[in-house]
């Protein structure tokens, strides 16, 4: 399964051109292979492939040093608040918000949502209960976890923890 997050630019390019109220898009059969137990290298490719199917043209960017600052200090485990932020990117919180959406290419929130999300699974698959979990990524309690999980993912975190493998490769 490969997920674009609902605010990616990739993603919101793609929803453009879906049926309406569908998640799948019509294309030409793609000529690729897919691995059965890929290394982040050739997921990578087997992405670009995709995504070049589809169209996608994105140019890509340098990334400002204010945002590797920002995303640097999000992904730490500390709780972010706006101002903390701002000043480690030494930009005004504005100025922030716009050149992270623009250098990541998701807005911050769901940036911050990803990660505790990605922090969530990591304890699962590392032998904690769904409660401790949600407790070390920042969720409120399992509750929270579990309506963010299936939102995001559109499947409990229980259906998605035990029939996926989950990699990623940031």
């Amino acid at each position: 399964m490969l997920f674009l997050d609902g605010d990616d630019l990739a993603s919101r390019a793609l929803s453009r051109d879906a049926e309406p109220r569908c998640e799948t898009w019509g294309r030409g059969a793609l000529d690729v292979s897919v691995p059965r137990d890929p290394t982040p290298e050739m997921a990578r490719a087997l992405m670009a492939s995709i995504l070049s199917a589809v169209d996608l043209r994105q140019p890509p960017e340098p990334r400002h040093p204010a945002a590797r600052r920002m995303c640097a200090y999000l992904d730490g485990s500390a709780p972010v608040d706006l101002a903390s932020l701002s000043h480690e990117a030494g930009l005004s919180p504005r100025q922030m918000r716009h050149a992270f959406a623009r250098d990541v290419g998701l807005p911050m929130r769901a940036y911050l949502r990803w990660k505790r999300l990605r922090r969530a699974i990591a304890a699962v698959e590392g032998g904690a209960s769904l409660s401790a979990a949600a407790a070390a990524a920042g969720f409120a309690d399992s509750a929270h976890l579990s309506r963010v999980f299936r939102e995001q993912f559109g499947m409990t975190p229980t259906q998605g923890l035990s029939s996926i493998r989950w990699r990623t490769l940031d």
